[in-house]
């Protein structure tokens, strides 16, 4: 089964490692990379929602909760098919608390993300 991944995160370092990680995991996979919440949300407008996306949330311009305020805001993915993650270094309760409420939110993950936890995440 073909997976659609978006990684967004202004950490190119990041992407990459959990692209890898990724291509490990699910060979098949397609991945996108992107370093920020607006060119994501451009992606995202004229694609198909991916199946997932892993969401950092602490980003220059649009961070992560203002990328999903964006998306819900826009429609994209109004079937609310994709699962989302969060991937962040924020240790503060008060982001857990929000992603754990969140109803967008499939998991909220703090870095560095694990090949366990990913594999468990896509699976």
């Amino acid at each position: 089964m073909n997976k659609n991944v978006c990684l967004i995160d202004d950490d190119s370092v990041n992407n990459f490692i959990i692209s890898r990680m990724l291509n490990k995991i699910s060979p098949e996979a397609k991945i996108t990379c992107f370093n920020s919440g607006n060119s994501a949300i451009d992606y995202l407008k004229t694609a198909d929602a991916p199946d997932y996306i892993f969401l950092d949330l602490n980003m220059p311009v649009m961070d992560g909760w203002n990328f999903l305020d964006t998306l819900d805001s826009l429609d994209i993915d109004a079937n609310r098919k994709t699962k989302i993650f969060i991937i962040t270094t924020s240790l503060f309760n008060n982001d857990y608390l929000r992603g754990s409420n969140h109803p967008r939110i499939s998991e909220y993950f703090v870095k560095p993300l694990s090949s366990i936890k990913l594999r468990d995440a896509i699976k």
